[in-house]
């Protein structure tokens, strides 16, 4: 095709260029056919939408464009937004199926309205009117204030690191984020954290400038997109279609104490949520902004994770260290994620 992207010289994507994109975030669970094979059939979307990608570019599996149709309708059906993207530009362009306008913009439609910047461009590139998102609710957060008795509700007892780590950790999610660029695809991956059911605090480093963003957790995969940046503190918000299970509580920072427990949770290097014990090490100001140092481990993957007191509050959003060995790590305070992002989140 000789069209591009609205703005762009690069070529017009087609079912290729997206099933191409997506073999590049191949799940976990997913990269042995047969333990693919085995999810797929206990109704996993994802597994469905990487045995069709495998499908359509005989990769692991013999190129057949019938099985590959086959196992994308499925995931498609379930909501999968990489799928429905790939069966609204297949039916804009006659790959796979017979050209049909109507159902290629009903699935783009489907995508965009799930949030996957591609096929808000796409639907725009054809001739669609993208759908209006609603402009996102303002997260309801509790604060944690001092405790008036040791077994009031509103200030939890400190928790012993298993029992602290089974009440947080389904709130941080793994982030794989991807840009185009002429020739390729530029991917990198980090961390966020759930703060309501659909938003959670991220680093801009992680999903600045990234055409789509997906979050992983176990065998789940979700779409995400930006909806707050603010580029020189780090601190990004996201936001998801899908039910999320957030923190309960964000504790403020004029409330921390150096010498106190604290633990982080992340990705590092692809190992989803990687718990590390360690102390505040001190309370400063980087650009204007609260940040709390810390001897927890941050590593390369952790960026936009967690760091919690041992009460199971979020404190920070681990962004980054100094010096070698991570000894110097630095988490933004989570509580100034609130006072940034209300008055700029957009919808």
């Amino acid at each position: 095709m000789s069209a591009g992207w609205p703005g762009t010289s690069a070529p017009l994507p087609h079912a290729a260029d997206v099933a191409a994109l997506a073999a590049s975030f191949d799940d976990r669970p997913c990269t042995d056919l047969a333990a693919c094979e085995r999810l797929a059939a206990s109704g996993s979307a994802t597994a469905h939408f990487q045995l069709g990608a495998w499908y359509y570019l005989g990769n692991r599996l013999p190129r057949d464009p019938d099985a590959a149709l086959r196992h994308f309708r499925i995931a498609a059906e379930a909501g999968e937004v990489r799928a429905q993207h790939l069966l609204g530009l297949a039916y804009m362009t006659g790959d796979m199926v017979m050209p049909d306008r109507a159902e290629g913009g009903r699935w783009l439609t489907a995508a965009a309205e799930a949030g996957f910047p591609p096929s808000q461009q796409m639907l725009s590139h054809f001739g669609f009117a993208a759908p209006q998102s609603p402009a996102p609710q303002a997260p309801v957060l509790q604060t944690a204030g001092p405790a008036e008795t040791p077994g009031d509700m509103d200030d939890p007892l400190p928790m012993d690191p298993v029992a602290l780590f089974e009440s947080v950790e389904p709130a941080v999610w793994t982030v794989l984020a991807a840009e185009r660029y002429r020739g390729g695809i530029a991917e990198r991956s980090g961390s966020a954290v759930a703060v309501t059911q659909h938003w959670l605090f991220t680093n801009c480093h992680v999903v600045g400038g990234a055409d789509f963003i997906l979050i992983k957790r176990r065998e789940r995969i979700e779409p995400a997109r930006l909806i707050h940046a603010n580029d020189s503190t780090d601190r990004c918000v996201l936001e998801t279609p899908t039910d999320l299970e957030p923190v309960r509580r964000i504790a403020p920072y004029a409330g921390l104490k150096v010498g106190q427990t604290v633990y982080s949770i992340g990705s590092p290097s692809g190992l989803e949520n990687t718990l590390g014990p360690g102390l505040v090490t001190g309370l400063r100001q980087w650009q204007g902004v609260p940040i709390i140092q810390t001897n927890a481990p941050i590593s390369p993957g952790s960026s936009g994770g967690a760091l919690f007191d041992d009460r199971g509050n979020l404190i920070g959003i681990t962004t980054f260290t100094v010096g070698g060995g991570g000894a110097l790590g630095f988490a933004v305070a989570a509580d100034s994620y609130i006072q940034a992002m209300l008055p700029e989140a957009k919808g």
